[in-house]
């Protein structure tokens, strides 16, 4: 069985994927965090800040990957 991109990459999986852009991290988030997965290629950058009772108030996230890494978070 063979697929070509147009049945792989469906409009749900590039929405998904496109919708990660709305918490972009940034440098005045103290707590940062990043993975690399060797295998693909891919890495994730997590950025946060928290107040003196230790609740997040901040949070940005940084994906590079391809369409279903992305959809995948």
């Amino acid at each position: 069985m063979s697929y070509n991109l147009e049945q792989l990459y469906t409009p749900a999986i590039l929405s998904r994927a496109a919708n990660l852009s709305d918490c972009p991290t940034n440098e005045t988030l103290p707590y940062r965090a990043t993975v690399f997965s060797p295998l693909c290629g891919s890495d994730l950058t997590m950025a946060l800040d928290l107040d003196d009772m230790g609740h997040v108030i901040g949070y940005g996230h940084a994906i590079r990957a391809c369409a279903f890494g992305q959809a995948s978070l």
